[in-house]
């Protein structure tokens, strides 16, 4: 396949980057890039514009959390995020296995969605309980009402929540709600969603880990995996009633890690941008990166239009 190339770098005003996703809606057409870190309790803000120019805010949202009546500790454990069409903020909670979700302006907790996992669920269940430091990763928003998860190791899956007792959707190119569309949270300052699909990754190399998802701009679901170092995608959809979908991934430019230790993370597809891969560091350095296929010198809109060698 052809290499995957950095094309630029910025740095994000947040250590130890954990998740990625975009905001649409800013003045002049510009993309609010939101990034979260599982230490910090603030989501970072950088309004991205193809002539290079970049704006950086950073909104912390313990003082929201804790006006909300949610404790705060010394982590956040921050590890995804997601915006919907109303502006709002998702952020997922890997240890307490919640999705807090913020007014556009990130000083409001509006609402807070518990993640129900049962300790006898065939599938993650015993390793949900026994691992909270290994439960979900990325967060991304569907209809009705549903999100989708990973489980982001030992074992890898994809999961999909939503209210107790609906069918699952599954996932397709046109499943996440339209740009504009708000996602459907459920009235009062709480609710539940259960597990409702799992779903094992098929490849020719192994994937050890899920940290982040993102659609893609040929609507296909993609991950990057911190341990494997790569961007990963599905091959097919994620179908009600299978419980396996395969996968394909490209390895990460070697360039982008400078120490054993650095993780990459974070995961986003911005149109005009291309593909964007933040990465967890123990350092103020860039940590955001702009990548592509092969010598073009054009965004490739997909990872997924060449065969893939094994992480």
């Amino acid at each position: 396949m052809s290499a995957m190339r950095r094309i630029d770098s910025w740095e994000i005003p947040i250590l130890e980057v954990s998740a990625l996703a975009a905001r649409h809606g800013s003045p002049g057409g510009a993309v609010e890039l939101l990034a979260v870190g599982d230490a910090r309790w603030a989501v970072a803000g950088m309004t991205m514009k193809l002539d290079g120019a970049v704006t950086k805010v950073t909104n912390e949202v313990g003082a929201a959390v804790a006006t909300g009546g949610l404790p705060t500790v010394a982590s956040s454990e921050f590890e995804g995020v997601a915006s919907d069409g109303a502006g709002r903020v998702f952020v997922l909670q890997e240890g307490p296995s919640r999705v807090l979700v913020f007014d556009p302006t990130m000083a409001v907790l509006e609402h807070a969605i518990t993640l129900k996992v049962e300790a006898d669920h065939p599938d993650i269940g015993a390793a949900w309980t026994q691992r909270p430091n290994a439960r979900g990763e990325g967060v991304l928003l569907l209809k009705s009402g549903h999100l989708l998860l990973a489980k982001q190791r030992d074992p890898v899956r994809v999961i999909e929540f939503g209210p107790v007792g609906d069918a699952p959707l599954g996932y397709a190119p046109g499943s996440a709600p339209a740009e504009g569309e708000p996602f459907v949270v459920a009235g009062g300052e709480t609710s539940e969603l259960e597990v409702l699909a799992t779903w094992r990754l098929e490849s020719s190399g192994p994937i050890e880990s899920i940290n982040d998802l993102a659609v893609g701009g040929d609507g296909r679901l993609h991950f990057v995996s911190s341990r494997s170092r790569c961007i990963g995608w599905l091959e097919g959809d994620l179908l009600p009633g299978e419980d396996m979908v395969g996968a394909s991934a490209a390895p990460l430019p070697a360039e982008l890690f400078a120490d054993d230790e650095d993780k990459a993370e974070g995961l986003v597809f911005i149109e005009g941008f291309g593909w964007l891969v933040a990465l967890d560091l123990q350092r103020a350095a860039p940590n955001l990166h702009q990548l592509a296929l092969g010598s073009a010198t054009s965004v490739d809109a997909t990872l997924a239009v060449d065969p893939a060698s094994p992480c």
